[in-house]
């Protein structure tokens, strides 16, 4: 997955009031989030991929005990830019 893009996450669960999928490094504690969408706006979870590059892990979390209720590993990767331009231009 390209840093910094949208990520499609499918989802099954309680969809109980509060319940969220976030995206979060493997080790980060059970009340910690990054990026995140409410499941109450339907599978699949439109949810942004960090901006640095690394091992993460998606995690349906439960909005009354805080619980994590699934995960699922992520793998975001750097983008490669290049841009190309005339070092000369006329003004204007």
């Amino acid at each position: 997955m390209p840093l910094g893009s949208q990520v499609s996450v499918d989802w099954t669960g309680p969809n109980n009031q509060g319940d969220y999928i976030t995206i979060v490094k493997p080790d980060a504690k059970p009340r910690v989030y990054g990026s995140y969408a409410y499941s109450k706006a339907g599978s699949p979870a439109k949810v942004r991929a960090p901006e640095t590059p690394g091992a993460y892990e998606i995690r349906y979390i439960s909005g009354q005990s805080k619980s994590i209720l699934a995960t699922r590993s992520l793998e975001v990767q750097p983008v490669t830019v290049t841009l190309e331009a005339s070092p000369n231009v006329p003004a204007g």
